[in-house]
């Protein structure tokens, strides 16, 4: 049907062409080519050159066609759709005889022309009885889609902007300076750094948020620690004065306070760029192609409204021109009303392209301060790494300075065991030299053995009775004795690995609770 119909009118091949965009397409590819072509058949020279009496058609006819681009709220989702129409149009110069072909997705352009007909006196069809009554009823028919494609614009940029200041509102409302008064941690690492050790004092565990502060050495300088290590025989003990102790005690709480409170900075700065979601950025990148879409669908329709100004202008002028027409529009002011309605259109459309270059370079805007909160985002987290790094480093050197105060009793330990020992050594020996005297001595005097008469020196007696007694009572002594401390040894082993297990579970159950 439709190819019947494009043959009988003749239409031109160009329409054909703009309704390539139209119908189920995989990706939409041309959407946007709005565009304005015309195929007149001029005034022939000679009469009836082409004149067909049968069908009404004489041979000079204006044939033009324009694709336009709108901007519609779907009646599915309540969301803003961009739809094109296409328009065909053939006007008889010479009966006033007039052809619409209208192609559209819905019935949105049909239903206008249909109110235009009932509504309109100059669309009313008992009104077209003359040539220029049928050109000003073209003319107000023209409107119609050109109405169309202007409006609705603002509508969808209001939507549009206001997703914008949602993002924007979030965004700026965000400090991209740092806190007021909170030195720079470069500088202030760097000042640390170069300071003497024993002013920087602090626990680890008491610069984190929740965590209880563990007392201290007092750590010294590198200098001095060489020294120590050099010449541990003269002051090995000077770690393990009271003097250091009240030394710890006495420090000012103001750097830790400012290192704590510092962490708490960093940490709400952090927690609050969480809220920055890529899908936020997504969405202003997403507006941004939906602006600049919607810009070149203006600027397009913008060219085919002065293109069809532009065309009916050079036609009212030219010299061929029916002057019946011209004098029909003259009258009326049909003619002076349509450039005006075409030039006011065209103008809100330029101020829609303004509006959205504008929410254009916003948008470019928020999407550098979105990489520039994605920066702070960065530093934050490297202040927060150069901070623990650099507690992390003085407890090291805190643990190194307990390591060196441990060796340095170890050794005094050492020492003195090495003393003791030779002491002991010189005891051992004199008690394995004098021992087997003394018990032989001890066992002479008791009355187990008699000492013998003078008279006979060979004469030893031996007292039965007392010496089975004497083997009563130690051998079950020596018994006793050793089995008590064997007891004692066992429950003290027991005991040992019963902690050992306890801690090992402890340390099981925290990794599973960590992992």
């Amino acid at each position: 049907m439709f190819r019947y119909i494009c043959s009988y009118q003749q239409m031109s091949p160009i329409f054909i062409d703009m309704l390539a965009s139209f119908g189920t397409q995989y990706r939409r590819m041309g959407f946007h080519c709005a565009s304005f072509s015309q195929d007149d058949l001029n005034k022939p020279l000679r009469p009836a050159f082409l004149q067909i009496d049968e069908i009404g058609r004489s041979d000079w006819e204006l044939r033009h066609c324009y694709k336009l681009n709108g901007i519609e709220l779907s009646d599915f989702d309540q969301k803003w759709t961009m739809r094109q129409t296409a328009m065909y149009h053939s006007f008889d110069m010479g009966n006033g005889r007039a052809f619409w072909l209208s192609i559209k997705a819905n019935n949105e352009i049909r239903d206008r022309i249909r109110d235009g007909t009932q509504s309109l006196e100059t669309m009313k069809a008992r009104n077209l009885n003359t040539l220029g009554t049928s050109f000003e009823a073209c003319l107000e028919t023209h409107l119609i889609p050109l109405d169309w494609c202007a409006e609705g614009w603002r509508w969808y940029i209001n939507t549009v902007e206001s997703r914008i200041r949602e993002v924007f509102h979030k965004i700026k409302s965000y400090p991209l300076d740092p806190a007021a008064g909170e030195p720079d941690p470069p500088q202030q690492l760097a000042r640390a750094l170069s300071m003497p050790l024993f002013n920087r004092t602090e626990s680890a565990m008491s610069l984190i948020p929740g965590t209880k502060r563990t007392q201290t050495l007092p750590v010294q300088t590198t200098s001095a620690v060489t020294a120590r290590l050099s010449s541990r025989q003269g002051d090995k003990d000077k770690l393990n004065e009271p003097d250091s102790e009240l030394e710890l005690d006495n420090m000012p709480t103001q750097r830790r306070e400012t290192t704590h409170e510092r962490y708490e900075n960093i940490s709400k700065r952090l927690e609050m760029m969480r809220t920055f979601s890529f899908s936020e950025f997504q969405k202003l990148n997403d507006v941004a192609s939906k602006l600049k879409e919607a810009k070149l669908a203006m600027a397009l329709n913008t060219g085919v409204l002065r293109d069809i100004r532009g065309y009916y202008q050079a036609l009212v002028t030219s010299s061929t021109f029916p002057s019946e027409i011209r004098e029909a529009c003259s009258s009326t002011a049909a003619f002076d009303q349509f450039v005006q309605r075409t030039n006011s259109l065209e103008k809100h459309l330029e101020a829609e392209c303004m509006r959205a270059d504008a929410l254009i370079a916003l948008v470019q805007d928020g999407i550098t301060l979105y990489n520039s909160i994605l920066e702070s985002y960065n530093t934050e987290v490297n202040k927060f790494f150069a901070l623990s790094g650099h507690d992390i480093s003085k407890r090291m050197e805190d643990s190194a300075m307990r390591m060196e105060a441990v060796t340095d009793s170890m050794y005094d330990i050492a020492r003195q065991t090495a003393r003791d020992s030779s002491s002991m050594h010189v005891i051992t020996f004199f008690t394995l030299v004098f021992l087997p005297g003394t018990f032989i001595g001890t066992f002479f005097s008791t009355p187990i053995l008699s000492t013998p008469d003078s008279t006979n020196p060979q004469s030893w007696n031996i007292n039965n009775a007392l010496l089975l007694l004497f083997f009563k009572i130690c051998v079950p002594m020596m018994f006793v004795t050793v089995t008590a401390w064997y007891l004692y040894l066992k429950k003290t082993w027991f005991r040992r690995n019963a902690a050992v297990s306890d801690g090992e579970d402890v340390e099981a159950s925290a990794g599973m609770r960590a992992g």
